[in-house]
């Protein structure tokens, strides 16, 4: 049996998945980290964010944004948007917008997922919210 020499040398590139489980009745119309400054440890790629719902949202016109960063830097189309419609029926995925610049990281930077202050207040309802990165080191740390 031959092995490919050039994935011994440089394995592939994986994705992580981040799940972040989330009551949207905490989301307010004021800015909140849903995770805070986590270091992956390794280069990376942000590559998207969906929102899973596992129970139906209520609350008249509800609607929330959410915002990557990594370190302080906002990623250019890392947001996932979402209203109460939504949120229905449960397993729903709302996809977030592809990510266009801003969405490298080093090995020792952060990653952050923030709500956005702004929209409407949702009154129940609870999601997972799945980020997904790639590695971009040949080994992690």
């Amino acid at each position: 049996m031959t092995q490919n020499v050039e994935n011994i040398t440089n394995p592939v590139r994986g994705l992580q998945q981040i799940p972040l489980a989330v009551q949207l009745v905490t989301f307010s119309t004021a800015a909140l980290d849903i995770m805070t400054t986590w270091t992956p440890g390794y280069a990376f790629r942000f590559v998207k964010m969906e929102l899973i719902t596992t129970t139906v949202g209520t609350g008249t016109s509800a609607s929330q944004t959410l915002q990557a960063y990594i370190g302080t830097t906002a990623v250019t189309g890392g947001t996932l948007a979402f209203l109460l419609a939504d949120t229905t029926p449960t397993g729903k995925i709302i996809q977030g917008a592809t990510p266009t610049a801003n969405n490298i990281g080093t090995a020792t930077d952060t990653l952050t997922i923030s709500l956005v202050a702004s929209g409407t207040a949702f009154t129940a309802g609870a999601a997972l919210v799945m980020v997904t990165i790639q590695n971009l080191s040949a080994q992690s740390t």
